[in-house]
């Protein structure tokens, strides 16, 4: 079975706004330090890869801030009202 590769999409400001808000309300934490500050990184696509999780799957790369961190990657799923925007825009972009 062929599948595409997934959808790799930039953050502006407002998006990046969103996605720390969103990770402030899920309480996340650095898994290599505890730290609750991150840096936001790019959203993946993830229904070209799991098209069986739905129509409203996407994982976003944060970084610690603490610059000692031993384990600074991380991730978070999120639904894409969580990240963009305009939910009808991937971020503030083209229609999605």
């Amino acid at each position: 079975m062929t599948r595409g590769s997934p959808e790799r999409i930039p953050l502006d400001a407002a998006g990046t706004d969103h996605v720390l808000r969103a990770v402030a309300n899920r309480g996340w934490r650095c898994t290599g330090c505890g730290g609750d500050r991150a840096r936001v990184g790019e959203v993946l696509d993830l229904r070209l890869l799991f098209p069986q999780g739905g129509s409203d799957a996407y994982l976003v790369a944060l970084c610690c801030c603490n610059a000692t961190c031993s384990q600074p990657r991380d991730d978070i799923r999120l639904g894409k009202h969580e990240f963009a925007a305009d939910a009808g825009t991937a971020a503030g972009g083209a229609p999605g």
